[in-house]
């Protein structure tokens, strides 16, 4: 028991300067860091997938996902440039609209069992795994802070979470899917990460022109912590259907790359769809 936090605590360590390197070091590194932690959540992915008793199409997914990164960076750096409403559309089409035309016409020269299956299998985890940490990504790049809080708000939350559970834990909060959550850590948790949340408003570098007040901030936890706990949920029924334990060993402690960003799979697109709409 102590070992295994001892490891937990060493690879969560490794792992949180790493992602923390990617908001101090130049922006490029950010779009390689999540680029790899992408392709590694794919194969993760397809691992279950295949488990589960499915063939989805590994190369068109890895090869959008590539594309999706080089097209982001590259319209960060400016070295394409969007001139008008067309070339936006033939980028979004290059990025959505291929896929689901290209997938299913190489599903009918495979002679699979199952095509309807193994295209549903490789359309997914593009659009649960791949948009939301290219999102944020692109995201950081003009707004950095309030990235880098979802990290914080999820790891603090994640924390409390397992440490009011063993210390009060009782009534389960999903246990056909995840035995050892308890609703008093989720509350407990909950609770204390929106009231903490609300020092992110007298810290300078986190005040910019979105959030600005406390509630701005107490918002934006509630949002990412329930969206971030279903995240958590929905992957914890995924490795059940697939009757494994981790998704991976890549991180000794937490198990694969899934496992660990689960909760920030849903967590990123709920807090970008709640700062557009602060902005607006």
């Amino acid at each position: 028991m102590i070992k295994n936090l001892i490891l937990r605590a060493c690879t969560g360590s490794v792992f949180i300067v790493l992602v923390l390197l990617s908001f101090i070091l130049p922006d490029f590194y950010m779009f390689i860091l999540f680029l790899i932690i992408s392709i590694a959540g794919l194969t993760e992915y397809f691992k279950l997938a295949k488990r589960s008793g499915g063939a989805p199409l590994t190369s068109i997914t890895y090869f959008l996902t590539i594309t999706v990164y080089v097209l982001l960076f590259a319209l960060h750096a400016k070295l394409i440039v969007i001139q008008s409403y067309t070339s936006f559309l033939l980028y979004a089409s290059i990025i959505f609209l291929l896929p689901i035309l290209i997938t299913p016409i190489i599903e009918l020269y495979r002679n699979k069992k199952r095509g309807l299956l193994n295209i549903a299998l490789s359309y997914v985890p593009f659009f649960w795994i791949v948009i939301p940490l290219s999102l944020g990504t692109f995201w950081k790049t003009f707004d950095a802070p309030v990235v880098l809080a979802i990290f914080i708000l999820v790891w603090l939350s994640d924390t409390l979470a397992y440490c009011f559970g063993m210390l009060f834990g009782k009534r389960k909060l999903f246990e056909r899917i995840s035995p050892k959550k308890t609703w008093e850590g989720f509350i407990l948790s909950l609770i204390s990460t929106i009231l903490l949340s609300s020092i992110f408003a007298k810290i300078p570098y986190f005040q910019g022109e979105v959030f600005n007040t406390y509630l701005d901030w107490m918002g934006f936890a509630l949002v990412v912590i329930v969206f971030g706990t279903y995240g958590d949920l929905v992957q914890s029924m995924f490795k059940r259907t697939a009757n494994i334990k981790d998704c991976g060993k890549i991180l000794p402690g937490h198990g694969g790359i899934l496992d660990r960003f689960d909760s920030f799979l849903f967590a990123l697109p709920a807090g970008f769809v709640y700062w557009l709409f602060m902005i607006l």
